[in-house]
């Protein structure tokens, strides 16, 4: 299929022909991937995609374009449906995002950067309203809503067990990744266990996990800022060594603005 593609992708001088395309539309779409490097298989199914306008020819500015998806990963549904004025001289779209109890072992190795934490199991469920700008430079991505964790299990990259929840809800106040701003709502945590044991060398592995990423090393990002209202909801446990040596680690910048801890355990 390359000598196909390489005359659509070959780079061109000329100006882009000019085209319209309306009211496109894929129904009841499948896509199966065989994974052979991670020996895992996926499937996209029950694929419904509509794009109203395709086009690079100017239209009304005040013209508004509603693109939605609907599919399943792996069973797992998912449904975006967005708004835009692509031709508005300042470019703005939000977009409605649902995701109900998807597995996150099996699509984060797929992530373009390497984690500095394990996660071997855990369900992820979320009700989110994403607004983009790119009005006003630089261009702003924010994020409003509900995530909901179930089952999690975070270990460190050589698999030493470091949480397991029972579930999380977070409420997403006013997350704005491009500018570096997390503000979290009410979080309530269900069964939590964290385990803060010294590993042979001395080292706490939350400590180590957090402030040595793994390879490729993420991009330089503004200082985060973040308020959360922390409420563990029940039962929650933590496992501590009998000795710990204090640790030094650089830190976020972090206010906590509420903390309720209800039928916690400390060992």
């Amino acid at each position: 299929i390359d000598d196909l593609l390489a005359p659509l992708l070959a780079p061109s001088t000329g100006p882009l022909p000019q085209f319209a395309i309306a009211n496109v539309e894929l129904i009841n779409g499948r896509v199966d991937m065989n994974d052979q490097v991670l020996q895992r298989r996926h499937r996209l199914d029950q694929l419904q995609l509509a794009i109203p306008l395709l086009a690079n020819i100017g239209a009304r500015p005040d013209l508004e374009v509603r693109p939605r998806l609907d599919l399943r990963m792996d069973g797992a549904p998912l449904h975006i449906e967005a708004s835009t004025l692509p031709f508005a001289s300042q470019l703005h779209s939000r977009a409605h995002i649902q995701l109900q109890n998807a597995d996150l072992a099996a699509w984060l190795p797929y992530l373009p950067v390497a984690l500095p934490l394990a996660i071997p199991s855990g369900r992820l469920s979320g009700d989110l309203q994403m607004d983009y700008d790119a009005g006003h430079q630089p261009a702003s991505l924010q994020l409003k809503g509900q995530l909901q964790l179930r089952q999690l299990q975070v270990q460190t990259a050589k698999r030493q067990p470091l949480l397991d929840l029972a579930s999380a809800d977070v409420e997403l106040a006013d997350v704005a990744p491009l500018q570096g701003r997390y503000r979290l709502g009410r979080i309530s945590l269900d069964q939590p266990q964290v385990k803060l044991q010294l590993d042979a060398g001395g080292h706490l592995p939350w400590l180590d996990a957090l402030t040595h990423p793994a390879t490729p090393a993420l991009p330089a990002t503004p200082a985060l800022k973040a308020t959360t209202i922390a409420r563990p909801a029940s039962a929650g446990t933590a496992a501590t060594p009998a000795t710990a040596a204090p640790a030094t680690a650089r830190s976020p910048e972090l206010a906590i603005t509420g903390l309720e801890l209800h039928q916690a355990q400390l060992e």
